[in-house]
């Protein structure tokens, strides 16, 4: 259910953090080996064939990111987070850019033991093929697995020290208000002068007017309809098919 809502954004920022938790408290001078990177949606392998395998790492920590010990209070050491130290490219029209992050056993717990991956992704990376796990979940997440740790490995990393990885794409940020400006066009706002009213300190003469501004979010049924409080803005259109052709880069 939740993978389905955030299925329905555009793509997630390029500038907040990410993050991923531990069962331990990790060492923070384990993060200068951090692996992020990002490739275009379109990239991938021989397994999946709408990747062309071709990408180049866009992403460089401390260049274009930052890993360490989250400074939250109820981080207790164990959750990673991951942030931008510049915007990260954004995603327009049919082209969607996604971001790969991955752990290797490089991070270790302060006790020095080194990160494994938990069952489930463990099996995943184990399983010759996605079709011996069972049908559904299990399935699904090792296609999400085989995919990213093919891309890992376009960049050197070894998938046998991978111990957790995950992706998004980014939200669009031009087709927005390309969009807007092609719909909302100028309008004259009339205001009139209101006779003997100043601002507060007498420097400028009050003037009152009405603008209508264009309207996003769906038409409630009724005057006590509140399913509109929820409700998040819709497209006239839906988005370009081809900007979800790669499944293994979107949330799930």
């Amino acid at each position: 259910m939740l993978g389905a809502a955030l299925n329905t954004l555009d793509g997630f920022s390029t500038t907040a953090y990410t993050t991923t938790s531990f069962s331990r408290a990790h060492r923070p001078g384990d993060h200068h080996g951090f692996d992020g990177a990002g490739d275009r949606a379109e990239h991938g392998g021989p397994e999946y064939p709408e990747f062309d395998g071709t990408g180049e790492p866009r992403a460089v920590v401390r260049h274009d990111f930052k890993a360490e010990v989250s400074p939250d209070l109820d981080s207790h050491g164990k959750i990673l987070r991951i942030t931008p130290l510049k915007p990260f490219k954004y995603s327009k029209g049919a082209k969607g850019y996604g971001y790969l992050f991955v752990v290797t056993n490089g991070l270790r717990s302060t006790g020095g033991e080194a990160a494994v991956p938990d069952d489930l992704y463990a099996n995943s990376k184990a399983a010759p093929s996605c079709s011996v796990l069972p049908p559904g979940t299990a399935q699904g997440i090792c296609a999400l697995v085989k995919g990213q740790l093919f891309l890992a490995g376009l960049v050197g990393i070894n998938a046998n020290d991978v111990v957790v990885s995950w992706s998004y794409t980014t939200q669009s940020v031009d087709d927005t208000f390309e969009a807007l400006a092609a719909t909302v066009g100028p309008q004259a706002l009339a205001a009139q002068l209101v006779p003997g009213a100043k601002s507060p300190l007498g420097a400028a003469d009050l003037f009152v007017g009405t603008l209508q501004v264009p309207y996003y979010s769906k038409v409630p049924a009724n005057a006590n309809d509140r399913s509109i409080l929820s409700s998040f803005w819709l497209s006239a259109t839906p988005p370009p098919a081809t900007l979800f052709r790669t499944p293994r880069l979107r949330t799930s």
